[in-house]
Order: C-alpha cells, then sequence, then structure tokens
C-alpha cells in the first residue's frame, strides 16, 4: 500500500462531531478517500487548518571538561561574598550557585553576540539587581544592557544602543582595532542614584543609561572623546570614590584617567598619557578603601599610585615590570585595611612563577609571594593556573581570602598571607568555555571511550564518562608521543568498524600553522604521530576508511591526499575520468570529468568545522569530497587515489567564502552510499554516493547536522539538526526519527535551553535520544529526553506461559459458568490454550484470571495482549477491582484471527486501588484461544510512542495524550484528549478509530497518516 497519505486535525473540539468515526483501508482508492473524506468533515468545525513541530521535553547539560576560557573579569556583592558574577570574553556569564555549589551560565540568547560580556555592575544597596555589557562586535544593535531585578535569574534586554563593547578584543569588528585588551571594570552604579548606569565603551567615549526609560546619554563629550574606527580604544574602567561617590574615575586606554563629578557632570583629565605614557595602557583602577589614593594597573608597564585623586593628583610609579617583559592587568586595594594592596604580572604562569606582589603600607613597598596549586578539579591540566590574570578582588567578609580570574578558569585561595600561596579551583566547577571545534560519536571502545571532540586552544578529549564532576583525566597532547608544538584540536575520526582507531589532526596556532596528524589503534590510550605527513602544510580534515584503518583520505590546504598505511605516508590523489572500486558492492558511479583535488577547498583556521571529506560507513574503498567553490561533488572508489566528479548541479556553492557555512559532509552508518550535507540555507540528501541529491522540505536553514542511535524500532538513524524550518521566528534543535520526513523541536528557549548558534552537532551512537552540541565558547552540551529512562515493572505473574506442557496454567484461576465446559494447559510452544467443548451462553462463562495486584492513580499503565484462535473469533476482557466490578478501569473487546496479533492498551489509572483482577472472557464461541504472552506495566511516566512501536493493534484510551508519534502495523483507536499546544501523530496500516470522548483542543494539531511499519 502506498505510504504519505495524511489527514490533518486542527480542531476546537470534535468531541461532538461524530459519536463514532471508523476510517478503514483497503485499497488504494480508500486511501485516497480518506483524505478526501477527513478534510470534508473537519471543515464545518475548523476555521484553520495548521501543521506545527512536535516538541519533546529535553534536558540539557554541559559536559564536564572544566575552564578553558578567558574570565575577563568578576564582581562580588560588597554584603554576600557568595553573590559572584564572572564574566567572559566569548563565552557568556556565570553565577555562582551556592546551593549546587558551582557556577551557572547566565545568559540565554539567540544572537551569538550577547555572549560576549564587557562589564558587570552590582546595586551595592540591593543584592538582587546585577546588570551586564554584552556584545562582541562594533554594532549597537548588536551590543546590549541586560539588566536583572531577581538576581540574575531573569533580564530585562536593552538592545539598539549607540555604543558597543567588542568584548573580544575588538576583533570581531570589520575594521579591527589596536586595542586589544578585555580587563577591568568599565560599567558601574552610580552609588548615589542607583537608576543611573554609568558606561564605558568602546570608541564612543562616556555614558549613562536611565535604568527607568533605558535612555542613554553621552557624558563629557568636550573632556571624554571619541576615536577612530580604526583603533577602537576602550575604556576599561569605571569606578566611583568609596567615601565621596559623587567622584567617579574613568581609565580610557590611549588618553589616562578622567575624574567626574556626577552631581555637577563635570570632568578634567587627571592622568595625562603625554605625562605618564603608561596611563596610556590602563587596565584596571582601584581605591583604598578610604579612598586617599587610588592604584591603576597598565597593560605593558607598571602599577602607578595617584594620592588625593580629588585633589592634587599627585602620581608616582610604584611598581616596574619591565625586566620580565610583561605589565599588569589587574590590581586590587583591600577593603578591610586602607594600607593593603595586591596585584600579579599578567604573563604566564605568574601566580606559580612567584610573582603574586603585595604592599601593606599604601604602595610604598611591595613584596612577594610564591604560589602553588592546592586541589585541582581538573586533572588534565595542571600547569597553567595563574596565567594572564585578569582581575584580583578580595572576599568582601574575610580579609585572607582572595578570588582571581584569568585565561583558563577562576580560582581562589582561603589564606593568602601564608609564606606559600594555596590556590585552588575547587569554585570554579560549572565554568565551561571551551571551543568545540570537532566532534566524534562512535560505539564504546576498549577504554571505554565512545566520543572524541577537538578544542579551539586544545588538540581534544576522549571521554568514557559525561556525568557531573568527571572530568578529563587527561588531554590528548599528552597521549601523543612527541607531539612538539601541537597544541589545537584541527579535526578527528574514527574507523567504523573497530573503533579502537581514532586519528586526529592538531595544529600549532589557529591559522594557517604547522599541523600534525596522530592515530591511535588502542581506543584512544595512546596517539603516534605519523611521519607521513608535511606538516607545514598545515590543518588537515582527516576521514578514515570504515573498515581499513590503515587507508585515510585528508583534505589540506595544498591538495586532496591518501594514506594506505596508516600514515606513514600520504601522496596526492588523482583525478581521473573513470572510477574502478576495490572493493566490492560499491554499485554504480557515473563519472562526468576529473575532479579538481588543488585543496583550494580547506579554510585553514582551526575555528573553521566545515568537513569535506568522508568515508562511506559501510563500502570500505569509498570516498567523498564536495568542492565548496564550485558546488560539485567526486567520489572515490579505490581508498582515495583516484577521484572524479559525480555531480555538479545539486548542490550550493560557496564562491570562495570560507566562513560562509559550517558544513558537514556526513556518511550514514549502516547505510551504503547513503549522504548528507548541510548548508545555512537547507539540508540535503543524497543516496546513490552524491550522484544524486535532494533538498529536505521544510527545512530553511541548516547550519549544523548529525545523525545517531536509530529510534527503538527503527533501522535508520535517528537525525539531529539545529537550524529553523519554514516558518520559523528561531532556529532550535530538532530530531527526526523518519528520514527527515517530520522533525520533533527538543529545546525549549522558555526553560532556558537556547544557546548561541553551534559550530557542530554529533549523535550518540548507543543512545536513542542523545546529541552534542560544540558551542563556541560554551563548551560541549549534551541533551537527553527529559522522560526517564526507567524501565516499566510488570505486576503479573507467569505472563509468558513458559512452563511447557503443562496441564494447568499456573498462578493463574480458570473457572467456567453454566453450561460452559473448557480447560486450560500450556502446550509445548509456551502458549496457554484455552480448549472449549461447551462456550456457554455468556463471555463471561469461560474466564482466565489473576488477582492480588495494585494500581496508583495517576500513573501510566500499558496492558498487552498477544493472541491467536483456530478461527476468527471476539475474546473480552475487563481490568476491574476484585470484588466491586462497578470499578471497571478498562473494558475491551478484541478480534482475534488465525494469526498472532499483538494488542497494546494505554491507560492512565484514575485513582489508587490495591485489590485489582484482570479477566479475559472466552465464552459464547468454541474456537478455541491461543495466548503467547499477557502484560501488565506500571510506568514511571507517560508512555511513550516508541515503547509500542509497531504492536498490530494500539489503542489509548481516556488520557490527555502530549505531543509524541504512535505507529501501529493495522490500526490505532483512542477516545483520549490531545490538549493545548500539543502536536500528536498517528500512523497505521490500515484503520484508525476515534470512540466519543476523543477531543482535539484548540491550537493542538493531530495529524494522521496510512503506512506501515514492520
Amino acid at each position: 500500500m502506498p505510504n504519505g497519505h495524511y489527514f490533518f486535525l486542527n480542531l476546537a473540539n470534535i468531541s461532538q462531531f461524530l459519536s463514532l468515526i471508523k476510517v478503514k483501508i483497503n485499497t488504494m482508492f480508500c486511501n485516497r478517500i480518506l483524505v478526501i473524506t477527513v478534510f470534508a468533515c473537519i471543515a464545518l468545525f475548523c476555521s484553520s487548518l495548521a501543521l506545527t513541530a512536535q516538541v519533546e521535553d529535553y534536558d540539557w547539560a554541559s559536559i564536564p571538561i572544566g575552564g578553558g576560557g578567558y574570565i575577563t573579569g568578576m564582581q562580588i556583592h560588597p554584603s554576600d561574598p557568595n553573590i559572584r558574577y564572572y564574566r567572559t570574553d566569548i563565552g557568556g556569564a556565570y553565577k555562582w550557585d551556592s546551593a549546587q555549589a558551582r557556577l551557572r551560565q547566565i545568559i540565554f540568547s539567540n544572537n551569538d553576540n550577547h555572549y560576549g560580556c564587557g562589564g558587570i555592575a552590582l546595586n551595592p544597596n540591593n543584592p538582587a539587581e546585577v546588570f551586564l555589557a554584552l556584545g562582541r562586535n562594533c554594532d549597537g544593535a548588536n551590543n546590549a544592557i541586560y539588566k536583572s531585578y531577581d538576581y540574575g535569574e531573569t533580564f530585562e534586554i536593552v538592545t539598539n544602543l549607540p555604543y558597543y563593547f567588542a568584548t573580544n578584543g575588538g576583533r570581531d569588528c570589520t575594521q579591527g582595532t589596536t586595542d586589544k585588551d578585555r580587563q577591568g571594570s568599565p560599567i558601574a552604579l552610580n552609588p548615589q542614584n542607583t537608576n543611573e548606569l554609568y558606561i564605558g565603551t568602546r570608541d564612543k567615549g562616556l555614558y549613562k543609561m536611565d535604568l527607568t526609560t533605558n535612555i542613554s546619554t553621552r557624558l563629557a563629550s568636550a573632556v571624554i572623546p571619541v576615536n577612530t574606527e580604526t583603533e577602537r580604544h576602550s575604556i576599561r574602567s569605571v569606578v566611583f570614590h568609596p567615601v565621596q561617590q559623587e567622584y567617579v574615575v574613568v581609565g580610557y586606554v590611549h588618553y589616562g584617567i578622567y575624574l567626574g563629578n556626577t552631581n555637577t557632570q563635570t570632568y578634567t583629565i587627571i592622568g595625562d598619557v603625554n605625562t605618564y605614557p603608561d596611563l596610556a595602557e590602563v587596565s584596571d583602577i582601584s581605591f583604598s578603601k578610604d579612598g586617599d589614593y587610588m592604584l591603576v594597573a597598565c597593560k605593558l608597564d607598571g602599577i602607578w599610585k595617584c594620592t588625593d585623586p580629588l585633589g592634587a593628583a599627585t602620581w608616582s610609579k610604584v611598581r616596574s615590570s619591565t625586566t620580565i617583559g610583561e605589565g599588569y592587568l589587574t590590581v586590587e586595594c583591600s577593603p578591610h585595611d586602607n594600607g593593603t594592596a595586591v596585584t600579579v604580572v599578567g604573563g604566564w604562569q605568574s601566580l606559580s612563577a612567584g610573582l603574586f606582589e603585595y604592599s601593606l603600607d599604601s604602595a610604598n613597598s611591595w613584596d612577594f609571594k610564591d604560589g602553588s596549586m592546592g586541589t585541582n578539579i581538573y586533572p588534565w591540566n595542571s600547569s597553567n593556573f595563574g596565567s594572564r590574570v585578569a582581575q584580583i578582588r578580595f572576599d568582601p567578609a574575610n580579609p585572607d581570602r582572595l578570588f582571581f580570574t584569568s585565561w583558563f578558569t577562576t580560582m581562589h585561595t582561603e589564606d593568602w598571607t601564608g609564606n606559600n600561596i594555596i590556590w585552588t579551583n575547587q569554585l570554579s566547577a560549572g565554568h565551561e568555555e571551551m571551543v568545540i571545534t570537532d566532534i566524534a560519536c562512535f560505539p564504546t571502545n576498549s577504554q571505554g571511550n565512545f566520543i572524541a571532540y577537538n578544542g579551539g586552544d586544545q588538540i581534544g578529549w576522549l571521554d568514557d564518562d559525561i556525568s557531573q564532576g568527571t572530568y578529563p583525566t587527561e588531554e590528548v597532547r599528552d597521549l601523543i608521543d612527541n607531539v612538539g608544538t601541537a597544541k589545537k584540536g584541527g579535526s578527528v575520526d574514527f574507523c567504523e568498524s573497530n573503533p579502537e582507531h581514532i586519528v586526529v589532526c592538531g595544529m600549532t596556532e589557529w591559522d594557517d600553522s604547522d599541523a600534525i596528524i596522530a592515530t591511535s589503534s588502542d581506543g584512544g590510550a595512546s596517539f603516534q604521530r605519523q611521519t607521513g605527513y608535511n606538516e607545514s602544510l598545515g590543518k588537515a580534515v582527516v576521514a578514515m576508511s570504515c573498515l581499513d584503518p590503515q587507508n585515510m583520505v585528508i583534505a589540506q590546504q595544498d591538495h586532496i591526499q591518501y594514506s594506505l598505511n596508516g600514515g606513514s605516508s600520504f601522496v596526492d590523489a588523482n583525478a581521473v575520468t573513470n572510477l574502478n572500486p576495490t572493493c566490492a558492492n560499491t554499485g554504480s558511479f557515473n563519472c562526468l570529468g576529473a575532479s579538481d583535488l588543488s585543496g583550494r577547498n580547506l579554510n585553514t583556521s582551526v575555528f573553521s568545522a566545515f568537513r569535506m571529506v568522508e568515508a562511506d560507513k559501510v563500502l570500505s574503498c569509498v570516498f567523498y569530497f564536495y568542492d565548496w567553490d564550485d558546488g560539485s561533488f567526486h567520489a572515490s572508489l579505490d581508498g582515495g587515489q583516484n577521484w572524479c566528479k559525480v555531480n555538479d548541479i545539486d548542490l550550493p556553492d560557496y564562491g570562495g567564502n570560507q566562513w560562509g557555512q559550517n558544513s558537514r559532509l556526513t556518511a550514514t552508518p549502516g547505510h551504503a552510499r547513503h549522504l548528507w550535507i548541510n548548508f545555512n540555507d537547507g539540508l540535503y540528501r543524497s543516496i546513490d554516493g552524491g550522484q544524486n541529491w535532494s533538498n529536505i522540505a521544510g527545512i530553511d536553514e541548516a547550519p549544523a547536522f548529525a545523525l545517531g542511535k536509530a529510534a527503538p524500532g527503527n533501522t535508520y538513524p535517528s537525525l539531529y539538526l539545529f537550524g529553523s524550518k519554514t516558518a520559523d521566528s528561531n532556529s532550535y534543535y530538532y530530531r527526526s526519527d523518519d528520514e527527515g520526513a517530520s522533525w520533533i523541536q527538543i529545546n525549549n528557549p522558555a526553560e532556558n535551553e537556547l544557546w548561541k548558534t553551534p559550530k557542530v552537532i554529533e549523535g550518540d551512537r548507543e543512545v536513542f535520544g542523545r546529541v552534542y552540541s560544540g558551542l563556541s565558547g560554551l563548551g560541549l552540551y549534551h541533551g537527553d529526553s527529559a522522560v526517564p529512562n526507567c524501565a516499566p515493572s510488570e505486576l503479573l505473574i507467569k505472563n509468558t506461559f513458559d512452563d511447557l506442557n503443562s496441564p494447568s496454567v499456573p498462578d493463574w484461576n480458570f473457572s467456567t459458568l453454566g453450561s460452559a465446559v473448557a480447560n486450560a494447559s500450556i502446550n509445548q510452544w509456551d502458549n496457554a490454550v484455552i480448549n472449549i467443548t461447551n462456550p456457554g451462553t455468556y463471555d463471561y462463562d469461560v474466564q482466565l484470571r489473576q488477582d492480588n495486584f495494585s494500581i496508583t492513580g495517576g500513573n501510566f499503565y500499558t496492558l498487552r495482549i498477544r493472541a491467536r484462535a483456530d478461527d476468527p473469533r471476539d475474546m473480552s476482557f475487563k481490568l476491574r477491582n476484585r470484588s466491586n466490578s462497578n470499578l471497571t478501569y478498562l473494558e475491551k473487546t478484541i478480534q482475534l484471527t488465525t494469526t498472532f496479533q499483538d494488542f497494546a492498551f494505554v491507560l492512565q489509572a484514575p485513582s489508587t486501588d490495591t485489590d485489582m483482577r484482570l479477566v479475559l472472557l472466552f465464552g459464547g464461541d468454541d474456537n478455541d484461544v491461543y495466548l503467547d504472552e499477557i502484560s501488565f506495566e506500571e510506568h514511571c511516566n507517560e508512555v511513550s510512542g516508541n515503547a509500542l512501536y509497531c504492536v498490530d493493534y494500539l489503542t489509548l484510551n481516556g488520557y490527555n495524550i502530549n505531543s509524541d508519534l504512535f505507529h501501529a502495523k493495522t490500526g490505532i483507536i483512542s477516545n483520549g484528549l490531545i490538549p493545548l499546544g500539543q502536536n500528536v501523530m498517528f500512523k497505521a496500516g490500515q484503520e484508525f478509530m476515534f470512540e466519543p470522548g476523543f477531543e482535539v483542543k484548540l491550537n493542538a494539531v493531530f495529524e494522521g497518516s496510512i503506512e506501515t511499519c514492520n
């Protein structure tokens, strides 16, 4: 019977439409009538017809890797040290969660620019208030002020600003910048009027926002200048005087230090760069406790002290760092003691190198302290602490406790006054700021690993446990023999049939740098650097044969190359006009011309996740290659040695735009020649090795795509998509369990399940429904169905009748009434046989029943019966209270045939009943009945369509049916209700029956399709 004929219902209420609708399909003609008839009927009751996406509740969490990115600043509320906020250059903002004892991301936006945080301001009088300056680029429309009055739980967002922050050091501005700093505290609330937020901008000077009206006003325009777009200098610090709070100081890179009076709005420069050139690189400013002096940290050299800043403003250089070639990014005066101040040189591993400096006499003299690592919760990273320290903060309640933020994470010490300071990252759990550049999921190997992923600052990791608190023990770089200078992750792949074999590319720098290729044959326990690769060619996208790990194909900036010896040598591939397969069952390929293998298709940046080469997941010698320059597609049937063009019309091209897409060519496990490739503006599929491609209907944007484990009962992998379907106003994560015919939305922005555009996503190979998302600056997230993964509990005893050739049915009670004569036994095939000599008059004259089980109100249950008869006949059953037959919870009659059929019934218990009976009724018909299994299971959650996939008949009885797909071999019967906003689909091979009570609420969608299943 042909598939794909649909009917859709989007109704206010159809319970009064018909007391019973039964549509039965017997011929192709009737299949067509189904569509026409149902549309005609429902037209009387609905004014519009709409198809909306199904939505499945998912739980999302970051995978613990640990730190990894630059925390450029922090603020601690002066009244409570547990109120701490942290900002990052590209990875959002974090809040310390005391209840969970971890940092928690607080930015959730579909605007990628909002994940750069330029500043944090707290209300000293109200700990619930926090304000963030957000924006990575130089476009005020894509920068924002976030306002929260509930501890950062929710935000009011103010956009279309007349200024911007360019939080990644101006790197995301088209014109670039000579000022690449990100440290300091550039926004602050006016302590005398906390409805005024003072804002230091990049390029645009000083502003004040009225938080009641959201109106921004430029301040001191005649004194505090703007600057040219080729410079884009930034105000790094806006700090109010701790005693005379009407005064504010402003540290402006390239210009110096300004003092302003907020009452009179008069400003003067008190630290002129012509007199004090170091102040042109101001990073941080801190007032002493009493405000009689302030200290200024200068990036290139020096800590400067300004005595009497509100009066004579006398300057002196109190620290110099010229001997080590690094200046200072932060300085902090103690809020507990007017004479105490601390700082650290902004270099590599400064705290472990004994470069922590402190003064106890108002910065007149300074001493050094050594530091060492105490507890480290990130075992793979033990040598980088204290690098490029961006900000130091005193605990407002404990003068001995210090925090700092740095290139890799945040750390603290409980006592900085000792001779050797012990630093720990214990309070950084939850900070996940990696840039993930590639992911590969594979079946679990001998090391327990099932996922490998690269990082923009690390070659990568292999994971055997993604639960919270289980950080990787080693980074891949540490597993490579003779790793050299490689330290960044370019790409990763594995052998489909033998995931002991893994290959990675590691790069020296972010772009156009030397790179290595390393392979593992022991599941990732160790890696060997392959000498056959010309490492000066830089980044290589790697692909490994599905059956022969010695056979690899790589794309690098010069050429497509192959190796037949595990990487001992790589050879330039050949362009040919005829393909000769070296493995079996490749199928036919029509060569359209010789391939261009020049290598122009590679983006040499580590941050590009583009994958243009791929190995077939079934055919050992088949590799594929997509040419982004002209949109052509190419194949090799001899392990990558020879290539020809097989398609040049179906796929879009980039036209040389290396940053236009994150497209990834993906081969399908278990399905030879099945390929997928995603683009920003669509998703394409081929089932013949790339010779023909079809654009998946209904997908407008597909910046990320992956395959994962098939749904229960399916043989084709599930599809995962980040993108937008037709008519979507935003991008979402989706899953498809039917090869892209329909899509289920799996993230909910209302639950803060919204992050920036992922570079790459990947589906788990062993856990259905699990998807991984690599996010630039947010680490690696994974999503799983929120439905608890718990096994149902069987409530019946001896439900499979496994006592062979038994003269009775143990643990079941068999009885006859009236004139009925029958017996129940178990035959040699594990079937309960109801042998009927005289059927009696009524169905209850022959009974098989079981008692002594319970149901709990609100819980879900499935009753499943697998049965047949000698000739077609009816059989009834009741699920009821044992002693009170009026308490019947389910009563049905089913039609048996001469072959076994599976009948499944889903119900939600209306109340608790501890005295239950299930009784099967066979009287009134003398045809013998055979029962293969009777099951009554209690579920810990609503029963999913996957759990009941492809039973013969499925009955959904009298409960609210939420968004799901239900697929039966023959028919689906329901008297349930589809609530507001839900999207439910029925698929059945022959018929649907809607019984009285079936209802589709307003703005819910019901879809039916006549489709068989296996």
